[in-house]
């Protein structure tokens, strides 16, 4: 009886892993054993029915394998007719460009893994032939295929997938295609079939197989079925060998379904019996951590006894020492969870009040305000004894206390503040120095730390560095009255905020410098201006007189003249006019500048007016040898515009056209539409390089900005228009070339709408 009984307990399950294997492995071996007994059985029994289910599988693949290529082959002859470069290389037939349709090509056979690529100029001569050595003998299959179509075409006992595409405009012809025979034996690899492919089009049948193998047609079964290829119809055949499927039949099939049933049947019996005893116990451990997950109630565990069941479950094995576990994990975590909690607040307390300190800091753009609204905030949010903020000098020899809370900030002004020199021992410039907080839980444990008279109950300090764009701007000072009082997360709160405070400054640094140079820059333009007047109203009365003079005398009003006399003051009169055109551009770019250039709107007949100016172009043009030409239509309509500032316009662009024209033409054209009117004013002067032609339309910019230059000006003259134009609602531009010309043109609306403006030139007719 003894040995029984040391024989049952050392036959007893103990572990659940055991328990619930050693059932489940027995079953399971024996299922495995009746399973290949039963797949052994069937094999005997197997017919051609799976054999058919696959080739017919086999054959959907296949077809959907198929359709993918005759697409890929009609996208690839669309994307060589649609290609520019080989367009191009299509209308003449040079080395270069025959070298340019074999790239083309030799890329989108690589690319669509593609068997023939034809490409065939306008005339219809073949350019590029592109086969396999199987298809070598495939010359021009123009006459084969028509035109925009994809279709199985026979070449030489082979059949042929063919698309052609026409280049647009007659610029020749591209077939692309790929051999049947090889796709069959590509898709045969790639799916990894056993089964051989045959393609039949016109008597004509593509096979998968190698040269020379010939299959057995009594020991396989095959299967034909349409097969659409692009527009022409065909029959697919697989063929599969019996032997394949003599180790699997449907009966076999059968029998494992049952025995899988079988088996399935018996465990879901087993498993009814024990799984109740085991998902009791969880089920009570899961309604306990449910409570404490939800409701934080860490009091409600209790014994779980399981009852007796199938091998004992629940008793000395894993369930019960999980919830002897789970009793003891409950009282640590509701520990863990209460501590948590209050350090949880604590955190929460100090991150609001950095979030209070950070705002209110953000708040303002004054350095003062910035700085004491931070101290103060400091103090108040978190209870520190001292708080104050050192900014690093721009000589980086002393760091000032600009603000500070308590009796030490009581005895600041404006203009007193601490200066503590960089080269002192202490906190504050140490931090400064080497970039790095500096915390000190007791100073009388410190040798660097610096006393103050007005701040006797420090007893503790941290310095944390104001660092903007990796640099040190100054440092945060933080007293406590009490030992120990900065923690980790306090720390981390503080170095955040630090960085928070050094943005801010910085801001409020830049928001300063901002507004000295804005009131600086104000200050300088409003003396600009103010010379700008001064200067050309003082310049033009003089001038005035000038001109005035002498013309008097030119005209011989004050007695004759001889012939040196009247060249030299042609000269000055000349001259004084330029000057006083010069005076006038600056006075029309001050007011530009100014705001205070407006337009006097009214109906403007261009026609009229270019064709008032060509006596004063003629007198611009003088003994040169220019030709001025119109080509203006009677029917052109006026224009909503300014009449004396349009009038400057063409003033300035034609004396340019003058000025820059040695011989040659000076032509005035103009187009239009219902909405806009376009002017162009072309020469044949000098031109201009297509480097400079940004610089035309820039105030004070000239093409040629030498000393010795040819041409003189200010420079102005084309900023002027430019800004005319575009208050007009239009634009203005130019087109040149460096010795051959220059064309200037710019657009009108016909009507003035408020804030019209254009940003490229319209359509227009003749």
């Amino acid at each position: 009886m003894s040995f029984l009984s040391s024989l049952k307990n050392r036959l007893r399950l103990r572990s659940l892993n055991a328990k619930l294997l050693f059932p489940i492995t027995v079953l399971m071996l024996a299922s495995l054993l009746t399973s290949t007994l039963a797949f052994g059985l069937g094999t005997l029994l197997t017919r051609n029915q799976l054999l058919n289910q696959q080739i017919e599988q086999d054959q959907i693949q296949i077809s959907q394998s198929l359709a993918g290529r005759v697409d890929i082959v009609r996208s690839a002859a669309g994307i060589l007719a649609a290609d520019p470069d080989l367009i191009q290389a299509l209308q003449s037939k040079t080395e270069a460009n025959l070298a340019v349709i074999d790239k083309r090509a030799v890329l989108v056979r690589s690319r669509f893994q593609l068997d023939l690529i034809q490409v065939y100029s306008p005339s219809g001569e073949a350019w590029a032939n592109l086969v396999l050595a199987e298809l070598y003998r495939v010359s021009s299959l123009l006459d084969k295929i028509p035109t925009n179509t994809t279709t199985v075409v026979a070449v030489d006992g082979n059949l042929l997938l063919l698309s052609r595409s026409s280049i647009p405009n007659g610029g020749g012809v591209i077939i692309t295609g790929i051999d049947l025979g090889s796709e069959l034996a590509r898709i045969a690899s790639d799916q990894r079939l056993v089964a051989d492919l045959f393609v039949r089009f016109a008597n004509i049948e593509e096979s998968s197989l190698p040269a020379g193998d010939v299959l057995d047609e009594k020991a396989a079964i095959s299967r034909e079925r349409p097969l659409q290829l692009g527009d022409s119809m065909a029959s697919l055949v697989v063929r599969r060998r019996t032997a394949e499927i003599t180790q699997v039949t449907q009966t076999g099939l059968l029998v494992m379904i049952a025995s899988s049933l079988l088996t399935t049947g018996l465990l879901l019996a087993l498993a009814s019996r024990i799984t109740p005893a085991m998902i009791e116990p969880i089920r009570e451990l899961a309604r306990i951590a449910q409570a404490v997950a939800i409701y934080h109630e860490f009091d409600v565990i209790q014994p779980v006894n399981s009852p007796k069941s199938l091998l004992n479950i629940g008793v000395d094995d894993e369930i019960g020492q999980l919830t002897t576990a789970f009793s003891s994990m409950l009282i640590e975590l509701r520990d863990l969870t209460h501590s948590l909690e209050q350090k949880v607040a604590a955190r929460t307390l100090q991150l609001a009040a950095a979030s209070a300190v950070a705002r209110t800091a953000n708040s303002s753009l004054e350095m003062e305000t910035v700085l004491q609204t931070t101290v103060d905030m400091i103090c108040q949010q978190f209870g520190f004894y001292f708080a104050g903020v050192f900014i690093v000098e721009p000589d980086k020899s002393s760091a000032v206390l600009r603000a500070a809370t308590g009796q030490v900030g009581d005895i600041f002004d404006d203009n007193t503040y601490l200066s503590l020199p960089l080269n002192r021992v202490s906190h504050v410039t140490n931090t400064i120095q080497t970039g790095q907080a500096i915390i000190t839980q007791d100073i009388s444990l410190s040798k660097t730390y610096l006393p103050h008279p007005m701040l006797p109950n420090t007893r503790a300090e941290a310095v944390f560095p104001l660092v903007h764009a990796g640099n040190v701007i100054g440092a945060l000072d933080i007293q406590a009255a009490s030992t120990q009082v900065f923690t980790t997360d306090l720390l981390e709160t503080f170095t955040t905020l630090s960085a928070q405070v050094a943005v801010a400054i910085q801001n409020a640094q830049l928001f300063r410098q901002q507004r000295e140079i804005a009131s600086r820059l104000a200050e300088i333009d409003h003396l600009k201006s103010q010379f700008l007047s001064t200067v050309t109203h003082e310049l033009r009365t003089p001038l005035n007189a000038i001109i005035g003079f002498s013309k008097v005398l030119i005209k011989g009003l004050d007695g004759p003249l001889n012939e040196v006399q009247g060249r030299d003051l042609n000269a000055i009169y000349e001259s004084g006019q330029n000057l006083l055109s010069m005076i006038d551009d600056i006075l029309d770019f001050s007011r530009i500048e100014a705001g205070q250039m407006s337009l006097n709107i009214q109906p403007v007949d261009l026609r009229r007016e270019i064709i008032g100016m060509t006596g004063q172009i003629e007198e611009w043009i003088g003994d040169k040898p220019i030709r001025l030409e119109l080509d203006i239509s009677t029917h052109m309509p006026s224009i909503q515009g300014d009449v004396a500032r349009l009038r400057q316009v063409l003033r300035n662009l034609l004396s340019n056209a003058v000025k820059f024209t040695r011989s040659g033409c000076v032509s005035i054209s103009a187009i239009y539409n219902p909405q806009w009117v376009v002017i162009n004013i072309k020469d044949t002067g000098i031109g201009i390089a297509p480097d400079d032609i940004d610089k035309l339309f820039r105030p004070f910019s000239q093409v040629d900005g030498s000393s010795s230059r040819r041409y003189d000006g200010t420079g102005l003259g084309l900023s002027i228009a430019r800004y005319l134009i575009e208050l007009h609602g239009g634009k203005i531009w130019a087109e040149s070339t460096l010795g051959a010309g220059s064309t200037f043109s710019f657009v009108l609306p016909i009507k003035q709408t408020s804030n019209e403006k254009t940003t490229h030139a319209p359509e227009v007719t003749q």
